[in-house]
């Protein structure tokens, strides 16, 4: 096939806003169904025809040499919808509101880098396989990923391949330069996440760099003839392109959707929004999504049964999916969700606690394991006794941005040695990127503590479900991602004492939340008796629970951390 992907992303279809459909009528597009028979837009030299007759075996299909030349041609009426890769699609959809997207894959892919058959070649791919697969446990892959696709355009540089000093040789890249974010123009430079991550490979294994784009149907032609020593275009990985190329290990994982005109577009479903829902029993029959390698799968199905469960990797792709419709509902720990619903004012929260939890650090069952987790629980206790740990705490999950700093660990000197520390870097305010540094409340603490006990300290990002095999495995020292102490991960892995205690939420959107109960407000409260069944909040660690149950038996209690929670 001929498509592109991104990583972990479907390809979707995108729509038209303001263009008239007048040889077709008023219609509605909800899904491909209605696109049967339609006029349908593919780029020249992808396979993108192929999924197309295979899904809409009437559709009439035109080629076109580019995105911006079928997004003009939707936008003229000649032609009804086009198939694209999912970040593509999405990225076009963010920058031209008139633009909208199928919710409704076609299939799925991986892109991989394309290399001749030849000796060259086969050394060559033996290179980038490695540096990918350094990358994918690294985590630096999702982090390049990640800006490309979500990261604000100011953040999004490439390094500058035109001063590497090339020991090796240079190579020659074909790309299109017309397929954001992958490859494209931004002024007379090729950028995308493509051309970062070759340029990062080529600095590691000693190669200079030459960019060469050209129209996409030309680029596996100039890799067999030589004229290209290698390929990043958004080439599909294919039986068939398999016969005359070769192909590195997938850096990309995603589907193709359909774009068509917004105006035409069906208002999204939803499912739940008529009742709208407000508590856990409402989301009894939901589609929750759950992070990779979390025990929240385990919490939901317990309180939820019959729920059905879609893994992702990080909070990011959670919160695009819920707002994309493809799940109803995904739980969390409470700092991480209360800092989401106040940046992000399309999610909301349920009042319902799952369960509460404590969160300790992660260490290996070895001698060097136990000496630290003793240290580690040292600084704990003395923390928690001074206030230290209250107030750094407090500092990341209620304080103004200005004031959450990080001690200055690369000035440490490092008497008894350099720590490596696993976290996940996408978990905010316990650990997430601000720039290029990794900061956060997990950050801040695991600093302090190598300060105090004459540590270096090295901070290794990587996927949330890679993190305990790393520590397990001896690659880093010590773990801190906001890992719940359980009795089934106490079998494989040392923790500390717990340093944060806290409650599993579960965020929606908030357009299908249902309005809160306003049980008071007509005769307002004006003494203890019109609190009889209320509810009401208390501190966490304090006995007002037991007060207010013995005057209040029938209140509804939620426990907080502090006054300011409350």
């Amino acid at each position: 096939m001929t498509k592109r992907i991104l990583y972990l992303l479907p390809l979707f279809l995108l729509l038209w806003t303001g263009a008239a459909w007048a040889e077709n009528g008023d219609i509605t597009i909800s899904s491909l169904e209605e696109l049967k028979g339609k006029r349908i837009g593919v780029q020249t030299g992808t396979t993108f025809d192929e999924i197309v007759l295979e899904t809409l075996p009437d559709a009439q299909v035109s080629y076109f040499n580019s995105y911006p030349d079928m997004a003009a041609a939707l936008e003229a009426n000649k032609i009804d919808a086009f198939p694209g890769d999912e970040p593509v699609i999405r990225l076009m959809a963010a920058e031209n509101n008139k633009l909208a997207v199928l919710e409704e894959r076609m299939d799925d892919f991986d892109f991989g880098i394309a290399l001749p058959k030849t000796e060259a070649g086969e050394k060559l791919l033996a290179e980038i396989n490695a540096w990918l697969a350094s990358t994918k446990e690294s985590g630096e892959l999702t982090l390049l990923t990640q800006k490309w696709t979500d990261g604000p355009e100011n953040e999004k540089n490439v390094p500058d391949y035109t001063s590497f000093p090339a020991p090796n040789g240079v190579l020659t890249l074909a790309t299109e330069g017309a397929y954001a974010p992958m490859n494209y123009y931004r002024g007379d430079e090729v950028v995308g996440l493509e051309i970062d991550m070759i340029a990062r490979f080529c600095e590691a294994n000693g190669y200079g760099l030459k960019v060469v784009p050209m129209l996409f149907d030309g680029i596996l032609p100039a890799i067999q003839s030589g004229k290209a020593d290698f390929a990043a275009a958004g080439l599909t990985i294919t039986e068939e392109r398999k016969e005359s190329v070769y192909f590195s290990e997938p850096y990309y994982t995603g589907g193709t959707v359909m774009a068509v005109l917004r105006s035409k577009a069906a208002a999204p479903a939803q499912e739940t929004a008529s009742a709208g829902i407000a508590s856990l029993n409402d989301l009894a029959n939901a589609r929750i999504g759950i992070q990779t390698g979390t025990n929240f799968d385990a919490i939901v199905l317990e309180t939820m049964p019959n729920a059905k469960i879609s893994y992702f990797n990080t909070y990011p792709d959670l919160t695009a999916a819920l707002e994309a419709n493809k799940i109803d509902a995904f739980p969390g720990d409470e700092p991480v969700l209360l800092l989401l619903t106040s940046e992000n004012k399309k999610i909301a929260l349920l009042d319902d606690r799952m369960d509460s939890f404590e969160l300790g650090v992660v260490l290996p069952k070895t001698e060097n394991g136990e000496k630290l987790r003793a240290e580690f629980n040292a600084w704990i206790a003395a923390a928690k006794d001074s206030g230290e740990l209250n107030q750094i705490i407090q500092k990341w999950t209620q304080g103004p941005e200005s004031e959450k700093t990080v001690p200055d660990y690369a000035s440490f000197p490092a008497l008894n040695g350099t720590l490596s520390m696993a976290t996940e870097a996408a978990y905010a305010p316990m650990n997430y990127y601000r720039g290029d540094e990794l900061v956060g409340l997990e950050v801040d603490m695991a600093a302090r503590f190598c300060e105090v006990y004459g540590y270096g300290l090295k901070l290794v990002p990587l996927q949330f479900d890679s993190i305990l095999p790393a520590v397990q495995t001896g690659k880093v020292d010590f773990g801190l991602s906001g890992f719940t102490i359980t009795e089934e991960r106490k079998e494989s892995v040392n923790f500390s004492d717990s340093y944060y205690t806290g409650s599993t939420m579960m965020a929606i959107l908030k357009s299908k939340a249902a309005a809160p109960a306003q049980q008071m407000t007509g005769t307002g409260i004006a003494s203890l008796n019109d609190l009889a069944a209320a509810r009401i909040g208390v501190q966490t660690g304090t006995t007002f629970d037991e007060i207010v149950l013995e005057t209040l038996p029938d209140a509804q209690v939620s426990y907080f951390n502090s006054y300011p929670d409350m």
